[in-house]
């Protein structure tokens, strides 16, 4: 698991190189095309240098150039290959550095020695400012001039000791230039690295959190919900009668309820299954649910017995309310079923705390419901 996030991180570093490369790069090669297109005057009119100077310089500045096109075209996409080239174009500035000093301080006898201790201060800073994604190789280029400029000191030039003196700056700042790119670089991943991870670790555990949630949601909804019919259980919704419950008796507003019974269930189950028992069920539970209000709590006490809570409803609307169910149920008796669904109903309204608790206020809707079932049993008989 670790391995994958540093992965994902080193990948993460490599955009954002990619994407760093692209804008200094840019501003890198306008910033060389430019010096080194005034410096071309110089080389021809002012100096007199050896038209290799200037063949290296032009060659210089069209690799620079080249890579500022390639950024303005559809192969700036090409992540690798940009970076690749970026890498050339400083590796062409290094080159040209040392052809500078090798043309000049052999060919003009030292002359102008003190231009070519200025263009390598210059390459130095210029590679520390804008090397970009290149930035960790930066050490390696610098190490390789400075080889290769003692060695041409010792073998080639063989300056003598004060002559080499003259170049200190240049040993100085070029290893001044290689401690910083490196510390750089390694301040600059290492950060990048501890602000990707921990973004990592926090999305993470936001959606460790998320996912608990979710449980923790599906668990209370599990608990809470009937699971035939996906309506409020019994201890779930008597919770919920009893805040209403308070508070009708604490802002004096009517609350009523329904008991509702479902008719002739145990025989629909003992005739046509127990799968049937539960279709039964569940149509009345759909009928009554698309019914009643958005406000309305609907509840199943068990087996065929249900409950409807009606917050601030009087007695005679909650009737109005059931007279509504009521007609969807008949209507639902129209399709083509073995038998008939129907239910019994018994409406109790709070109000003025006319009922003293509220096992006595369902009682009494219970009572209602039996009633109204003995009365149809009488009619059948």
């Amino acid at each position: 698991m670790k391995k994958q996030m540093m992965k994902k991180v080193n990948e993460l570093y490599k955009e954002k190189q990619y994407i760093n490369t692209l804008q200094i790069g840019r501003i890198a090669s306008v910033v060389s095309f430019i010096m080194m297109f005034l410096a071309l005057y110089g080389d021809m009119k002012v100096f007199h240098y050896n038209p290799s100077v200037t063949y290296y310089r032009i060659i210089t500045m069209l690799f620079f150039l080249s890579f500022l096109i390639l950024t303005l075209t559809p192969l700036k996409d090409k992540k690798y290959f940009i970076l690749k080239f970026y890498d050339i174009c400083i590796s062409m500035a290094s080159l040209f550095t040392y052809v500078f000093y090798y043309y000049i301080y052999n060919t003009q006898n030292g002359i102008y020695n003190d231009r070519v201790i200025q263009i390598f201060i210059i390459f130095f800073i210029g590679i520390l400012l804008f090397s970009a994604g290149t930035r960790k190789k930066v050490p390696y280029i610098v190490g390789i001039i400075l080889l290769v400029l003692t060695f041409d000191f010792i073998f080639i030039s063989k300056l003598t000791l004060n002559e080499i003196y003259k170049f200190f700056n240049v040993y100085t700042i070029g290893i001044i230039t290689a401690i910083m790119a490196y510390k750089l670089e390694e301040k600059s991943i290492n950060e990048f690295r501890l602000r990707k991870l921990s973004d990592i670790h926090l999305n993470q555990l936001r959606l460790e959190v998320e996912a608990r949630k979710k449980a923790e949601l599906t668990l209370k909804k599990k608990a809470n919900t009937d699971e035939l019919t996906n309506i409020y259980n019994r201890r779930a919704g008597f919770e919920i009668l009893i805040k209403y419950f308070r508070q009708s008796l604490n802002e004096n507003q009517p609350l009523s309820i329904c008991f509702i019974d479902l008719d002739d269930l145990k025989e629909v189950n003992d005739k046509y299954g127990h799968a049937e028992g539960d279709n039964y069920i569940l149509t009345i539970t759909e009928i009554i649910k698309d019914s009643i209000r958005p406000v309305d709590i609907f509840m199943r006490l068990g087996g065929d017995e249900f409950l409807i809570v009606f917050p601030n409803t009087s007695n005679e609307d909650a009737e109005n309310i059931w007279s509504r169910i009521k007609d969807n149920i008949k209507k639902a008796n129209s399709k083509d079923k073995p038998y008939s669904i129907s239910s019994s109903h018994g409406i109790a309204t709070y109000k003025n705390n006319n009922f003293k608790d509220i096992n006595h206020f369902v009682e009494y809707a219970d009572k209602k419901m039996y009633k109204e079932k003995s009365r149809k049993k009488l009619s059948l008989e």
